[in-house]
């Protein structure tokens, strides 16, 4: 065994150029693969913990759909909600805004009723605020970090004190200890609470938001926890439950229980939903996007034990075309077959060794540096973890084990005849196997694109398997095309790249087709991160457009917060100057529960699939009804002018057409919906057309058109008169409208609606919705909300929503980018192992007349023929992937459901296609220049390679 490893070293050693290459590719890719798989971990890390903190020890939390002052859920859902076998816990939690009180408070603070913005005041000078919850939960919403919880065995008041848990931001900010009293409540009326615990707080999520608003609370956003007994004493109210904690049992689908249990919420004479505010919901989405993080790390391995596949067969493959003589000498001195195997898999253990030992070090190194930046944005630091280990472990070994297999069977074959003869180039005519290989490469693409698009399913098993034999027969289609395609491209673009570098064609064929298989193995190794790279971009530029608010919609979008209107009023806007007065509407907007589960929500939910929608009601003749409407629909089922007759005879509407083929109805058909303000009176709306509305997703969130969720299934348009009427809204608080001219400017409009506002309310105005206004109000803590004005326009929707695509498009690239500088080393070893095995040839061409720069142009010819069937290859396999992958996410993806149309992004494909072309010319130009510089006599010369 120790001659045999001393051999193997000693064989690979042999081109210490190409071992050094192959080592090199070997510790990018383990250390790509701990990089990614690390920071999958802590992104996961961090996204769990927000998930599970957000609504502490609780799965799910239950609060009012109603937004008024006094919502409440009632007691009789905490008691059916407690009778139901699944529900573990179900206590009830009352959230009540105080004001806490400080010496520099009440020494500094503004008298009541000033008019002082709370934003310009000394931080001292401010009356503090924070949300008080009181419930009698016999376990803490989040871990005790000092002390202890409250009693929930009635008062806990000695001595004019109650007993009170704060949570650590509240202890940190007024340096509160266990047995430290905080004052709360206005002057004349405070309240002394004595600190018994403090409690820890979920982290900041990486939307920068808290978790939970007093608006639409969670346990997150209580800082200060007292009995129900104690609040009821504190604050001179009676006990109201504001939300319902609940824990599920371990064997619970939350998703079902979700949406078993919301038409029976819905039912209640105070409609209850589950916690969705915008927040918590935008973290759960995060959470689970983060799980998925693992799947995408797997896939990483995968993808890197390819290319260590690759570079290591390339380098033990050539090797064993190199060393035949040797092992044939060898086997007739005293090795078997068995030992010569041997030999090739240490030659692999070897490269594969050093290259993970040295990927570690890279990683650990890369990863420590990354801490110090993620530290802000991640609550758990970047580190190279077990998982990660042992995928770069399984990807850098398995895949040079793997690479060793072919090799090793190649080496079993020699006989020790062969040391009697020179090895001879590979000279026969792959003519009939390549055409074979087409054929099989095409049935195998076909029957990738039969298992995408035979009959849908619901998503579950059934199109994860499917999505996984596509994937797999089409990667398999590709790599048996390979050698067609590089025949094609030399028949196509031969002639051309010869007359470019000005070399004979047939001398260009004859370097090829002597070593066809290293040119394949080349092209895969270049192919597969352009492949990668090209089906991300052609796969998230096709899903974006259809998030990208189309034509239909008007110029902008101003909301009048937060009491909107008046009739009157809203009449006034269009004479706005810069507001084109034919092209705006205002509207009512509301978002309704689906009295039935019509899109079949509760088994499949999906950007389409919900419970709720957004329902907008306008001036149907202003907004469809002249030549030129100010809602621009592209009809599907129905016409305009049926449209418009059945919306001015009221409770119809126009719905996009996915809500049709989601739901399975058509024109004519009726459904119900229940307004949330008042839920025993349903609202029925007939349908009375479809139209493409490309993009409404974001229209309506980025305009805040989701008036009480996150989510909605889709959005409809109705008629003023019936909206108002089944939703009992009195004031539009939106306008729609289109600018009198592209030279407007959208800033000055903005300012005239501002002044408009602010001459109607008679207060000062401000631009754009306030958010929260950090902790501090001013002491009247019933303060209604300052009145603003908000526009969106149609411009910066797409602005947005394009920036953000872009910046995660391109850093999804960047894995691709970095595979296809690794395959550029295996170009560069394949094209350096070339040239040593033709220096005899290249020295007779020398010597018969050819100059030096001839062999170089001819080196870099083909480097760039191999580079231009690289690009081929990776442009059809990557837009089938990219428009296989958007037509597959309509049944298993989250934001699928819709019609995509392929969108190939030219510009961003063009950067890929010439980087690689360019990469392809300058790996090649490095051992074309040695080889120009090298003397005709030591070519002719027989020895050791001196690369």
């Amino acid at each position: 065994m120790k001659t045999v490893f001393f051999l193997g070293s000693n064989f690979i050693l042999q081109r210490r150029l190409r071992f050094f290459l192959t080592v090199f590719a070997a510790m990018a890719s383990t250390c790509i693969v701990l990089w990614i798989v690390s920071g999958y971990e802590a992104v996961l890390k961090s996204h769990d913990v927000f998930a599970e903190r957000a609504l502490g020890r609780y799965t799910l939390s239950v609060d009012a759909i109603s937004r008024s002052v006094d919502r409440h859920v009632m007691p009789q859902t905490l008691t059916d909600l407690r009778a139901d076998p699944e529900v573990i816990a179900a206590e009830a939690m009352w959230a009540k805004r105080i004001t806490i009180q400080t010496d520099e408070v009440v020494r500094m603070a503004p008298p009541p009723g000033s008019a002082s913005d709370p934003e310009d005041m000394p931080e001292v000078a401010r009356v503090h605020q924070g949300v008080m919850i009181a419930g009698d939960a016999p376990l803490p919403p989040f871990p005790i970090l000092k002390g202890e919880w409250i009693n929930s065995g009635g008062s806990t008041a000695v001595n004019g004190r109650y007993n009170a848990v704060v949570s650590a931001q509240i202890a940190d900010r007024y340096k509160l200890e266990i047995g430290s009293t905080l004052k709360i409540g206005r002057p004349g009326k405070t309240k002394v609470l004595e600190i018994i615990g403090v409690i820890d707080n979920p982290p900041m999520p990486v939307t920068g938001r808290l978790s939970g608003t007093i608006i639409l609370p969670t346990p997150s956003v209580g800082g200060i926890y007292v009995s129900s007994d104690d609040a009821e004493k504190i604050t001179k109210d009676k006990f109201t439950i504001t939300f319902i904690g609940l824990c599920l049992s371990k064997s619970a689908d939350v998703h079902k229980f979700r949406f078993r249990w919301t038409p029976i919420l819905n039912s209640y004479a105070q409609p209850a939903q589950f916690q969705r505010d915008h927040d918590l919901e935008e973290q759960l989405d995060e959470a689970a996007s983060a799980k998925n993080m693992k799947l995408q790390s797997y896939a990483a391995t995968i993808i890197t034990m390819f290319f260590g596949f690759l570079m290591v067969f390339n380098t033990l493959n050539m090797g064993v075309s190199e060393q035949i003589r040797e092992f044939a000498m060898l086997r007739a001195v005293a090795l078997t077959r068995g030992n010569v195997a041997m030999i090739i898999f240490i030659q692999a253990i070897l490269v594969s060794g050093l290259g993970f030992v040295g990927g570690l070090g890279c990683a650990i190194i890369i990863t420590k540096a990354a801490s110090s930046f993620s530290i802000l944005s991640l609550r758990h630091n970047v580190e190279i973890g077990m998982l990660s280990v042992i995928l770069a472990a399984i990807s850098t070994f398995g895949g040079a084990l793997l690479a060793a297999v072919f090799p090793a069977w190649r080496s079993t074959r020699v006989r020790p005849l062969d040391a009697m003869t020179p090895p001879q180039a590979e000279v026969s005519d792959y003519t009939v196997l390549i055409k074979r290989l087409f054929v099989v490469s095409i049935a195998f693409i076909c029957l990738a694109a039969l298992f995408i698009f035979m009959s849908p399913a619901q998503a579950g098993r059934i199109v994860f398997l499917r999505l996984i034999s596509c994937v797999f027969c089409l990667g398999i289609g590709f790599i048996l095309l390979a050698p067609p395609a590089a025949s094609f491209v030399y028949v196509l673009a031969g002639g051309v790249i010869a007359r470019i570098f000005r070399i004979n064609p047939e001398l260009l064929s004859k370097q090829l087709s002597s070593q066809l298989w290293r040119t394949v193995a080349s092209i895969l190794a270049m192919g597969v991160g352009l492949s990668l790279f090209i089906s991300i971009q052609v796969w998230g530029y096709t899903l974006l457009e259809n998030f990208v608010p189309g034509r239909w919609a008007p110029d902008a979008l101003v909301t009048f917060g937060p009491d909107g209107l008046a009739d009157t009023d809203a009449l006034q806007v269009p004479k706005i100057p810069g507001i084109d007065p034919n092209h705006c509407l205002p509207i009512l907007v509301e978002q309704p529960r689906l009295a039935k589960d019509y899109t079949n929500s509760a088994r499949q939910a999906s950007a389409i699939r919900q419970d709720n929608v957004v329902i907008v009601g306008l001036d149907p003749d202003k907004a469809i009804g002249s030549d030129h409407p100010t809602f621009n629909f592209s009809f599907v089922r129905g016409s305009r002018q049926d449209a418009l007759a059945m919306l001015k005879q009221g409770n119809a509407c126009i719905v996009p057409e996915h809500f049709l083929r989601v739901s399975g109805m058509d024109i004519g058909d009726t459904f119900t919906l229940i307004p949330p303000e008042n839920p025993e009176h349903k609202a029925a709306y007939k349908i009375a057309a479809s139209v493409k509305m490309k993009g409404w997703h974001w229209q309506t969130k980025s305009t805040g058109l989701r008036v009480r969720v996150h989510r909605a299934a889709a959005l409809i348009f109705a008629d003023y008169q019936s909206v108002a009427q089944n939703f009992s809204i009195d004031r539009p608080q939106h306008v729609w409208f289109n600018y009198t001219s592209g030279q407007v400017d959208p800033a000055s409009v903005d300012d005239k609606l501002q002044s408009f506002y602010a001459d109607i309310t008679g207060q000062s105005v401000a631009k754009g919705k306030p958010r929260n206004k950090a902790q501090f109000v001013l002491e009247n803590s019933d303060q209604k909300e300052l009145p603003y004005i908000q526009t969106v326009t149609l411009k910066q929707i797409r602005h947005q929503i394009r920036t953000m695509a872009k910046r995660w498009l391109w850093a999804a690239g960047m894995l691709p980018a970095i595979a296809m500088l690794i395959g550029c080393i295996g170009l560069f070893n394949v094209i350096i192992s070339s040239v040593q095995t033709r220096r005899w040839e290249l020295g007779i061409l020398r010597a018969v007349g050819f100059s030096r720069w001839t062999l170089v142009r001819m080196i870099i010819a083909e480097g760039v023929l191999i580079g231009v069937t690289a690009v081929l290859l990776s442009l059809g396999f990557g837009i089938l992937a990219g428009w296989f992958g958007t037509t597959a996410a309509q049944h298993f993806s989250f934001f699928g459901g819709m019609k995509s149309e392929l969108v190939l992004p030219w510009l961003q494909l063009g950067i890929g296609i010439i980087a690689a072309l360019i990469f392809s010319a300058l790996t090649a130009a490095i051992p074309a220049f040695q080889v120009g510089r090298t003397p005709p006599l030591k070519l002719l010369q027989q020895g050791r390679n001196i690369f």
